[in-house]
């Protein structure tokens, strides 16, 4: 079985909406009960607090699976790398596994956005990328546009939002 599937087939963290000692403390209760795989983006603001309570827990990086987003404020070409590298230095890593567009591009031009992301993989960013809350045509026109597999389509999902 392909290593990355068994990091990305699992159980995940998500860290919103929390910050500071609240969100160190349960993402060690959260490897205490097995957990290995955590979710974090940029708009949380927490990715720094989310790196320095895994860099303590002393688990082994290959044993994680981190994912985080770009925010859409940063879905131009001159702040999108700029902010995966500063979402890589606040998680104290060199690469995610899983890069995603938190959004969709507004406006419905995704073309960019979808390029930034590819860029960000082949600059060792990125294990694999995906998106997030794209709709059925937007992920047929993001197969058209990227020549590598999005890996997913994180879709929020909840009694209040049933998309």
């Amino acid at each position: 079985m392909n290593i990355m599937f068994q990091k990305t087939n699992q159980r995940m963290f998500g860290t919103f909406p929390l910050k500071g000692d609240t969100l160190r403390a349960a993402i060690e209760a959260a490897i205490d009960a097995g957990y290995r795989a955590f979710d974090t983006a940029q708009a949380y603001g927490n990715e720094a607090d989310t790196g320095l309570a895994l860099a303590e827990s002393g688990i082994p990086r290959d044993e994680l699976c981190i994912t985080t987003k770009v925010t859409v404020e940063n879905f131009s070409a001159e702040r999108f790398m700029p902010s995966v590298e500063q979402s890589l230095r606040d998680l104290k890593l060199d690469h995610v596994d899983i890069l995603l567009l938190h959004w969709p591009t507004p406006g419905g031009d995704i073309k960019l956005s979808l390029e930034l992301l590819q860029e960000a993989q082949e600059r060792g960013f990125a294990s694999t990328i995906g998106v997030s809350n794209y709709t059925a045509a937007m992920m047929r026109q993001a197969r058209q546009i990227t020549g590598v597999p999005l890996v997913t389509n994180q879709v929020e999902f909840h009694p209040l939002l049933d998309q």
